[in-house]
This record gives C-alpha cells, structure tokens and sequence, in this order.
C-alpha cells in the first residue's frame, strides 16, 4: 500500500530582507537584489553580509558597505523558492524590526532606490 503524503503540512514561509544594489561593483550589477545575511555585529551596519548573484551568475556572500545598497524590504519567501533552503539566508525572527533599522540608515545615508 502506497503512503499518502498528502496530510503533511508545508514548510512555513521565511520572512527575509531583501535589498538592491543602487551601484555597480566588479563582481555584482547595479540594481542586483541582495539578502541580507548577517548585520554588523558591532551595531554600526555601515557594512552588511549579503548574498547576491554575481556578473557571473554565482551566488556569493560578501561584506559590503551599506552606501551601496537601497531599497531594503522584508520579503516571504515560500518553501518553493529555489533559495528557501539556502541556510546562509538568514530568517531574523523580527524581520521587521531589522528592515525598519536598515531602512532609516538608508535615510540618513540619503539615497533610495529609484
């Protein structure tokens, strides 16, 4: 007899930061999206750990200066997303809170994504 799988509930959504490149670097092109990986543990996030897809479609973790990057925003990730598993993504447990605090140092940076 065959098992039904079918009662298995999915996997919940990740809630994640998403953000976009407002330059262009050697390795990544402008307006490339980026999740945001891991703040700066000093509190200062003027550079971030993000993980982005380079000119050379790989996808690489890098520490990058926050006047580079606009645009952060929380985004829900489904269990179907090619990225879903990727454990570098990291899924803050208030996501909320981060975005907001990434999003005024954009403020204060004064760029935004347009």
């Amino acid at each position: 007899m065959l098992c039904d799988e079918s009662w298995i509930p999915d996997p919940p959504d990740k809630h994640v930061i998403q953000c976009n490149y407002s330059v262009s670097t050697s390795a990544v092109s402008k307006w490339s999206r980026a999740y945001v990986v891991m703040l700066n543990p000093g509190g200062g996030n003027d550079r971030i750990v993000v993980l982005v897809r380079s000119r050379g479609s790989r996808f690489i973790e890098k520490w990058e200066s926050s006047k580079r990057l606009a645009n952060f925003r929380v985004t829900t990730m489904p269990h179907q997303h090619p990225m879903y598993h990727n454990d570098r993504i990291y899924a803050y447990q208030d996501v909320y809170e981060v975005a907001g605090m990434l999003q005024e140092l954009e403020l204060r940076l004064g760029h935004t994504a347009s």
